[in-house]
Parts: C-alpha cells; structure tokens; sequence
C-alpha cells in the first residue's frame, strides 16, 4: 500500500508538465517525438494517472465519501481533530514511548549509575523528550 502510494507521488513529481502523452498503447511519449514519428498521442493529466493506479488497488480519490472518510481518518489519527491528540511516532514508524517525568527522572538516575560516561543527550533523545528539559529536570531534583 505504500509503495502504490509512492509510486502516485513518483508519477506526479516526476512529471513536471500538466500532462503527458500516452501513444494506442499506453506508452508515455514526449510530444515532440511523436510529432516527428507521427505517432497519434492522448494527452493524459498526470494526476489522473496517479489517481488510476490508485483506483485500480481500491482506492478511490475521486469518491467523495470515501475521501472524506479517510481525511477525517488522517485527521484524527494526525491530530488536526482537537479532540484528539496526535500519536507521536518515533524514527521507526513506531508510536512513541511515553513518561511522565518521574519515570524518566528515575531512569536517567539508573542510567547514570550504571554508565560511566553518561550522556544526558543521547537519553534524552532515546527517550524522545527535549535535552534543555531533562537538564531542568535534573537541576530541580538536585540538592542545593
């Protein structure tokens, strides 16, 4: 499914021009070469295009309902729909691991205790949170 996805943006970035010229059999032609062939050619939208791949796996973009289906979908999963929040994703595609801050406050200690060169950046962002906020953190838990 992503590939085909993919593949649509491909389809459209990679034709710069509104259209592109398709030949009887659906081969993609520049029109100057046809010209000079004398090959007849159909000028093809190349979202048109993109949108027939897609709509050949199922999934159709020009149908209203189920467009609106899956904007409100990518809404809600996004989090523009405010009565949702937004499902953070790591590097992976994965959702995010999330801690309040006593948790993390706790791991940074066993962390530190247990590394000798501790680095309070790199478990900041293994922990997905901001290094200036952990540093915070650290400083208000320590004795004064």
């Amino acid at each position: 499914m992503r590939q085909l996805i993919k593949d649509a943006i491909k389809i459209i970035k990679e034709n710069k021009e509104k259209f592109i010229y398709v030949d009887s059999k659906g081969k993609v032609l520049k029109l100057e070469e046809a010209a000079k062939k004398g090959i007849p050619v159909t000028p093809v939208d190349v979202r048109h295009k993109a949108l027939g791949k897609l709509k050949e796996k199922g999934i159709d973009l020009l149908d209203g309902p189920f467009r609106k289906d899956l904007q409100e979908l990518i809404d809600l999963v996004g989090g523009t729909n405010h009565s949702h929040k937004p499902i953070a994703l790591n590097a992976e595609g994965l959702p995010k691991k999330v801690y309040n801050k006593d948790e993390i406050l706790e791991k940074w200690f066993e962390y530190a205790m247990e590394e000798e060169n501790a680095s309070a950046e790199e478990f900041a962002d293994h922990h997905h949170i901001g290094y200036q906020t952990l540093a915070k953190w650290i400083n208000d838990v320590k004795p004064r």
